[in-house]
């Protein structure tokens, strides 16, 4: 089912307001930035979600919504469209005519993971472009309370002898993000592990508090971290170089284990087509990196459990998809993901 919500910039009616508003200094920041300015002040822009709405990467989405309006100066459509893994909304949005009128909201569940877990999925992380970011999360291995390991290097200690049980882990679904990161652990950890796919995060957590699984890779967000603090899920290690704020007394697995390099991000991100004129897409990337630097919108993001994306030129955000491309489709080969 879908819905809209729009939100209408520069009504004829509204009052005037003393001193400029949140538009004019969009557009000043555009004019200073040398980027056009929009040619049609009610042009329509519309944000396709692949998700209900309501949900996290929804609610993400909409909260950024405001300042993009006031940025690019347009009336702001969002389009909710769940269903296929994400490929009803990137099919919608490839369809659409690359004029910058169209942007999807994606991560690399939808972009690069279900056209290669798919076979319905006939189109490539290639045709679309990112143009920005919106948030990002690092995951984190957590554990059922039960665990008599209290680290990890205990744990993968206890699975390396002989004889262990193999240890369970949930995730979302074969060929989701969560998955390849699990196959990866599993293969520079050393250990065996059996796959349980959930149809979503819920009940995956309500069995891993229960010791129905071992294991899960989660967003390090939502509610998380308050589970991990009540004693109701252990934590293992974050996937970052780096600590994550939110979770300050969690090890990252090369800390951990000596997992180096064991990076990865639930990143959600704003792409168009391909070919949308280079004006657009620079217009459209400085409204995006204007939003991200709003005090207001990283403080929503972090009260409701997430993170506001990083700023990305447009060339920062060309290679960093092509990473993440060359990244999945690199395990997906090493484990032989078959297309369901």
């Amino acid at each position: 089912m879908k819905t809209r919500a729009t939100w209408a910039a520069g009504r004829s009616d509204a009052p005037p307001q003393p001193g400029l508003r949140r538009r004019d200094i969009g557009r000043l920041a555009l004019a200073a930035a040398g980027l056009p300015l929009p040619v049609l002040a009610d042009a329509v822009t519309t944000l396709i979600v692949p998700y209900p709405a309501g949900g996290p990467g929804d609610v993400a989405a909409r909260q950024m919504l405001p300042l993009l309006r006031d940025g690019l100066g347009q009336t702001l459509i969002v389009d909710n469209l769940a269903g296929a893994g994400g490929a009803l909304a990137m099919q919608k949005a490839l369809s659409a005519a690359p004029d910058g009128r169209t942007l999807v909201l994606g991560t690399p569940n939808e972009v690069i993971l279900a056209p290669l877990a798919l076979s319905a999925v006939k189109y490539s992380p290639e045709q679309l472009q990112l143009l920005g970011m919106v948030n990002v999360s690092p995951l984190v291995l957590v554990g059922a309370p039960q665990s008599p390991h209290a680290s990890l290097g205990d744990l993968l200690a206890a699975q390396r002898r002989p004889g262990a049980r193999p240890l369970s882990y949930g995730t979302s679904g074969i060929g989701s993000l969560f998955h390849l990161v699990s196959e990866d652990f599993r293969a520079r950890a050393g250990i065996e592990m059996l796959h349980v796919p959930y149809k979503g995060t819920a009940p995956l957590l309500q069995d891993l508090v229960g010791g129905q699984i071992d294991l899960a890779f989660v967003p390090a967000g939502g509610s998380v971290p308050d589970f991990i603090a009540q004693g109701r899920l252990r934590a293992y290690g974050i996937t970052r170089p780096q600590r994550d704020d939110r979770l300050p007394q969690v090890p990252t697995l090369a800390q951990a284990a000596g997992l180096e390099r064991f990076d990865y991000e639930l990143w959600g991100g704003l792409f168009v087509p391909r070919g949308v004129p280079e004006a657009q897409q620079r217009r459209i990337n400085a409204a995006i990196n204007q939003a991200l630097q709003d005090a207001g919108l990283q403080a929503q993001m972090r009260a409701s459990g997430g993170a506001a994306g990083r700023v990305l030129t447009l060339d920062e955000a060309a290679a960093f998809q092509q990473q993440e491309t060359q990244k999945y489709r690199r395990i997906a080969q090493a484990i032989r993901l078959e297309r369901q």
